[in-house]
């Protein structure tokens, strides 16, 4: 409604002013007493249910060694904005330029300052793919394991990747 419209249009214009003035990530260290690990599982197209414990056993296993949160919500409906804002921290609206400037995501950043070594693992390499090569690569995290030689465009040989990946 116009009103709702009218109350959030500020609120909504001063995020954006604070995202627009963002250059980088912050630097500012994190205290993690006892640095636990950190397991970030991306899984695009995939319903809650398909995670259930008689599925997937070791992944229920681990959810409940560490923090499982119940309640998602997505940036975006498009896988680049989604990983984007998942590392980054920022709305979509800032992707070309913060790629464009070479800038750090945030979460790797963060996780660095507080003494982790990030790796990204992935059974494609998106090059070529909406230039998600351009933040997941080795600027952005301290190791990249993806196949060689590869195109994201083929799909017959999707299964062999995915062996790959968790072999």
């Amino acid at each position: 409604s116009r009103e709702v419209t009218e109350r959030v249009e500020p609120v909504y214009r001063q995020v954006q002013a604070a995202q627009v003035a963002a250059k980088g990530p912050d630097p500012t260290p994190v205290a993690v007493p006892g640095t636990p690990h950190v397991v970030i599982l991306v899984l695009e197209s995939l319903r809650r249910e398909a995670l259930s414990a008689d599925r997937t056993p070791r992944i229920a296993s681990w959810a409940k060694q560490g923090l499982s949160l119940e309640r998602h919500y997505s940036v975006s409906n498009i896988t680049h904005f989604g990983l984007y804002a998942l590392l980054y921290g920022r709305q979509p609206v800032f992707y070309d330029r913060d790629l464009d400037a070479a800038v750090k995501p945030q979460l790797t950043a963060t996780l660095s300052a507080a003494g982790y070594r990030t790796t990204f693992l992935n059974s494609t390499a998106f090059v070529g793919w909406r230039r998600m090569e351009d933040m997941l690569n080795e600027r952005s995290f301290d190791e990249v394991l993806v196949p060689d030689n590869e195109d994201w465009r083929e799909t017959k040989g999707w299964p062999t990747k995915d062996r790959w990946l968790f072999e």
